[in-house]
């Protein structure tokens, strides 16, 4: 038998135990969401969103889900456009006779 061991937000003196309720396999497929490393400032999105926890719609022909802004919300988010440099090609030529 396999050991269910749930894992928690503790890391080395820092975080503690959460009673939840909580996804069990979902902490152990994101690690680095549930005790994120020291350098991670929480300054990007998560941009995971498991497709199964949308809404499904039901209808007479099937179903649909649909993933929208408030499911995602950093679908959104622009990212800073870097600027474009035109490269700009020189060619010189240079006299047979300098090379001897």
């Amino acid at each position: 038998m396999k050991s269910e061991i749930s894992p928690e937000p503790i890391q080395g003196n820092l975080g503690g135990t959460d009673p939840g309720p909580r996804n069990i396999e979902l902490d152990r497929q994101n690690p680095d969401i549930l005790t994120p490393p020291s350098t991670d400032h929480g300054t990007l999105p998560n941009l995971k969103f498991s497709f199964g926890m949308a809404h499904n719609r039901l209808q007479g022909a099937g179903w649909a889900r649909q993933v929208t802004i408030r499911e995602l919300p950093a679908a959104t988010t622009s990212l800073p456009t870097l600027p474009v440099t035109p490269v700009t090609r020189i060619v010189t030529t240079i006299p047979a006779t300098s090379f001897f």
